[in-house]
């Protein structure tokens, strides 16, 4: 092979390698706003540069971490706080039994005191 079939090949190369860093940078653009900004910066250029299904391969990972390690701290710290003891409020005393009146009352009573909250009565203006 002559020197400037070495040289063609060399220059193809390089365009293909650019075009595909240009595809990679890409797609990292199009889901960029599903991550925080360090992420992608680290994506695009980071010692540990990658893909955009690598990036939120990633960040996918970090989240289940960060998910487990909640529900890890919510665990415990409902165990240290006593919570299961805690006693719920009987019904009476201002906090209706559902039981006691049905669900279309409770609405219509609704209804009626949003209504004068607002002003209004039988579909007009309160006066006053």
């Amino acid at each position: 092979m002559d020197a400037s079939a070495g040289q063609v090949k060399a220059q193809g190369e390089a365009t293909d390698a650019a075009q595909r860093e240009r595809e990679r940078i890409r797609g990292i653009d199009e889901v960029a706003a599903l991550l925080d900004q360090q992420a992608v910066i680290e994506a695009k250029y980071g010692p540990n540069a990658c893909t955009a299904q690598e990036m939120l391969l990633r960040a996918a990972q970090a989240a289940a971490k960060a998910g487990e390690k909640f529900l890890i701290d919510w665990a415990t710290d409902s165990e240290e706080s006593g919570v299961s003891a805690v006693k719920p409020t009987p019904s009476g005393d201002g906090y209706p039994n559902i039981k006691e009146k049905g669900l279309i009352e409770y609405m219509e009573e609704a209804r009626a005191l949003i209504k004068s909250m607002l002003g209004k009565e039988d579909g007009g203006a309160k006066n006053g």
